[in-house]
């Protein structure tokens, strides 16, 4: 019994640093101990349909670079 508990702690604990490691976002929706915050961030304006947009965490400008991927433009008129 107790070496099926450390079998999947540490199973658990290897899925978890192998997301954590390679970015993979369904981990992340399953890792408990990562943070959720909201935050906003401006997107140019334009066709590009993938964009890096810097979003500030704090009124002293820290923050991280994200990848988004917008959909179909619409025309202002």
């Amino acid at each position: 019994m107790v070496s099926l508990i450390i079998g999947v702690s540490v199973t658990l604990l290897v899925v978890l640093g192998y997301g954590r490691a390679t970015q993979n976002t369904t981990n992340d929706r399953l890792n408990p101990f990562l943070t959720t915050k909201i935050d906003d961030g401006e997107l140019p304006q334009g066709k590009k349909m993938s964009v890096d947009t810097f979003i500030s965490d704090d009124p002293f400008g820290n923050g991280e670079w994200l990848k988004f991927k917008a959909g179909q433009h619409t025309t202002k008129g």
